[in-house]
């Protein structure tokens, strides 16, 4: 089962950061599931994910591709592939969703998505 170890960095004393595990996100029978110890601030994230991905803008993953224009110049053409739960690569999608995780708090942790692994378990 892929899934992402969430990372939050919060400040220590003297200038020191702390970082830390606090969460990690998997996907379960096609529902988005969100596991902490914080488990009050689990069941929002789990409640926002689950809207996005389910009733607003999904989270997509941006490709992009060579084709030729009607002049024959070649230009790239950028286009985005939308991940719902049941999707393969819907952990991919949402662990590089940076305008979702932009000043995203867990707990006293602000949430770096770019230093948030997927991994295999």
């Amino acid at each position: 089962m892929k899934k992402i170890k969430l990372v939050g960095i919060k400040k220590g004393w003297f200038g020191r950061k702390i970082k830390k595990i606090v969460a990690d996100i998997y996907v379960q029978d096609g529902k988005v599931v969100v596991e902490s110890k914080d488990r009050e601030e689990a069941r929002k994230l789990q409640k926002e994910i689950n809207y996005r991905a389910v009733q607003a803008i999904p989270f997509g993953i941006r490709k992009c591709r060579e084709i030729k224009d009607e002049k024959g110049r070649n230009v790239t053409e950028l286009y985005q592939i939308n991940q719902r739960p049941s999707d393969p690569q819907f952990l991919e999608a949402l662990a590089s969703a940076s305008g979702f995780w932009h000043d995203k708090k867990f707990g006293d942790y602000e949430v770096y998505e770019t230093i948030s692994k997927i991994v295999e378990e």
